[in-house]
This record gives C-alpha cells, sequence and structure tokens, in this order.
C-alpha cells in the first residue's frame, strides 16, 4: 500500500494524465477539422471515407455527413484498381499520402 504523498502524487499524476489526452484528441480535433488542407481519413482496406475536414467538404463539394458514407472510389478520378495500389502503398509506408489526388490545376 502506497503511504499517503506517494497515493495523492500518483492520484495527481493519473489525472494530468487523463486531462492531457482529452487535450490532445481536441488539439488534434481543431487541426484536423480547422486545416485548410484537404484532409480525408480513409479506411485503407475498404477505401470507405471515414471522416473527411472542412476543406475536404469544401473542395469535393459534398456535405460531411455525405462524404462519410462514401467510398475514396467515388471521388477520384484514379481507376479503382489505381486507388488501391497507391493505398497498398501507404499501408507498406512507401507513400506519404494514402493516394495521389490527380487535379484540374497544373502542376506546379
Amino acid at each position: 500500500m502506497l503511504n499517503e504523498p506517494k497515493q495523492e502524487m500518483v492520484q495527481c499524476i493519473n489525472t494530468r494524465l487523463n486531462v492531457a489526452t482529452v487535450h490532445d484528441g481536441q488539439l488534434y480535433s481543431n487541426l484536423f477539422d480547422n486545416s485548410h488542407s484537404i484532409m480525408l481519413t480513409i479506411n485503407p482496406d475498404t477505401g470507405e471515407i471515414l471522416d473527411a475536414n472542412n476543406a475536404a467538404s469544401k473542395f469535393y463539394g459534398y456535405e460531411k455527413l455525405e462524404l462519410t458514407q462514401m467510398k475514396v472510389t467515388e471521388i477520384n478520378t484514379l481507376s479503382k484498381e489505381q486507388i488501391f495500389e497507391e493505398m497498398e502503398k501507404a499501408k507498406t509506408n512507401k507513400r506519404n499520402t494514402a493516394y495521389p489526388v490527380d487535379s484540374p490545376y497544373p502542376k506546379m
């Protein structure tokens, strides 16, 4: 059994860890949702869109709820085969992004 000062210290550390965990989740959510970069969270096995930020919603022209009921193959101009090849590369860390997005804008 811990003596009283040590038990209070353990409780204090646990409380701080719980607050830090909640804060990190809120920070991640704020960074994801408020970013001007187009971001989607995609299940790499099925292609289902799990989450989308506001920038993605504006870019693709769908509400967030609509996007999260779609698969990435429905909004990307690459073929299904190309999309799944790129997602496989992302799963094996051969690419920093899940797949390239074809853009109508010229490459810089």
